[in-house]
């Protein structure tokens, strides 16, 4: 049943029978309210609740403070720290999820396939003190251009890459932005050094020290978006090495490193483990590993000095920490073991879902007919996270002639949405305008199979009709 009337340009989304591919967040049948209530709870009893009864307090209050409405010392004090502008709640929350991080993180590591890697760093288990509370990982990114950026600086990012991205970087900031393309291993990292090495470069040879100093490059490591794609171990190594000659961060927004769906095939080990130079600064999550809605996340560094800098930001100094009560509550889903059934529970459909997906999607589009071609290796890109990235066939583009109109008619005619992989791009260019991105969180099964079938039809009249 909808809960609630969430709006899509006018309609209920989930009454109207729109099948969103396109979409990138769970679907509300994951997010379970009873979780948040009963969490909710056990922040307030374990934490908050002075010893009396609230509602005769806020009944006998009568705005009269002169015997303290009957609370002890210590109520008040619990007040003051969860109630006030105390950052209290935040160091707890970055306490109880520095211990959550480095059990997950540790086991992804401690990994067979992982632990023989060649060159690998031992991971370093955090402290509260490398951790920085934020609102979601755009926040996040937001956080560390007012920190570390003035208008004109260059960041180096992946081409294609999320597709909001850019209008926090250039709108927001004024900053330059550098594509890099991204092929079945993750960012190239070869090109990326041909750029810098063969860029206008000053006698030092150090892009940074230009008009326009690079000063971080983006990435998504781990199951990216658009293309679902990982960076390989040994691209991993080489970034870290350019980063240090070069002189420049990585931003690694590492939303879906969690969201494995098979404990046999992790992710490479969290780019955090690869920096032994601190370069990197990484980014995480929950709206991608238990609900958009809470608008909670972190950023994290090896360096402790990082979360030192971000404190000092005008709008932490004033309101004392970001979302603390959902901080609070965040911790009780730790405490409570909420949040790791969350996961395990996103793991299990997910996998199913992005297995349907992918195979249906073959059968259909690209086994016999040839219509599109799936980026990357399909059995890799459905081990994780929730995208997978197409590209029109030679033949079956010149039949399609303009994809955006295409994208268009499916809405209209079959009320399927779908992503145009040129929203993703940041060179907008004309292989990006042939693509498309598809998402197996939003969808049921059910949907999958007939979404799927829905486009075909879709595309076989557009073609027609050309």
């Amino acid at each position: 049943k909808v809960v609630g009337k969430v709006m899509d340009k006018g309609k209920h989304f989930l009454e109207d029978g729109t099948i969103h591919f396109q979409r990138g967040q769970p679907h509300p049948s994951l997010l379970h309210p009873k979780m948040f209530e009963e969490a909710s709870k056990h922040f307030w009893a374990s934490k908050v609740m002075p010893s009396q009864n609230l509602n005769d307090d806020i009944n006998n209050n009568n705005n009269n403070n002169s015997n303290q409405n009957g609370y002890s010392t210590e109520d008040l004090q619990k007040i003051f720290t969860y109630l006030s502008y105390d950052d209290t709640l935040s160091k707890n929350f970055r306490c109880t999820l520095s211990k959550f991080i480095n059990r997950h993180y540790n086991i992804i590591a401690n990994h067979p396939q992982n632990s023989k890697l060649h060159n690998l760093p031992s991971y370093k288990n955090l402290t509260p003190e490398n951790l920085f509370a934020t609102a979601g990982a755009s926040h996040s990114i937001s956080m560390l251009c007012t920190a570390y950026t003035n208008p004109g600086d260059t960041i180096l990012i992946e081409e294609p890459t999320y597709y909001h991205i850019a209008k926090i970087f250039v709108q927001d900031f004024k900053l330059n932005l550098v594509p890099i393309p991204v092929d079945h291993h993750g960012l190239q990292t070869s090109f990326l050094q041909n750029y810098l090495t063969n860029s206008n470069l000053n006698s030092n040879s150090n892009p940074s020290s230009k008009s326009n100093p690079i000063k971080a490059l983006y990435t998504i490591p781990s199951f990216h978006n658009p293309t679902g794609v990982s960076l390989s171990h040994e691209r991993r190594l080489h970034l870290i090495e350019l980063s240090k000659q070069f002189n420049f961060k990585i931003w690694s927004d590492e939303v879906y490193q969690l969201l494995y769906f098979d404990p046999l095939f992790p992710p490479l080990p969290t780019f955090a483990q690869y920096d032994i130079y601190d370069s990197v600064i990484t980014l995480g999550s929950f709206s991608k590993i238990c609900a958009p809605g809470m608008r909670l996340g972190w950023i994290q560094s090896n360096s402790k000095q990082v979360a030192a800098t971000l404190a000092k930001n005008g709008v932490i100094a004033s309101g004392g920490g970001i979302n603390p009560l959902t901080c609070g509550l965040a911790e009780s889903l730790i405490e409570l073991g909420y949040l790791d059934c969350q996961i395990e529970n996103f793991r299990g459909i997910m996998k199913i879902k992005a297995k349907k997906l992918m195979d249906r999607f073959k059968f259909l589009f690209c086994e016999t007919d040839k219509i599109f071609e799936v980026f990357g290796d399909s059995e890799k890109i459905i081990l994780g996270g929730y995208f997978f990235w197409v590209k029109f066939g030679a033949e079956w583009l010149k039949k399609v002639g303009d994809v955006k109109q295409f994208i268009e008619y499916c809405f209209e005619s079959k009320q399927i949405r779908l992503m145009w992989g040129y929203n993703c791009s940041v060179a907008k260019t004309k292989d990006m305008e042939n693509s498309l991105r598809f998402c197996w969180a939003f969808v049921s099964e059910e949907e999958v199979e007939r979404g799927l079938r829905e486009l075909k039809n879709a595309l076989l009249e557009w073609v027609e009709i050309q």
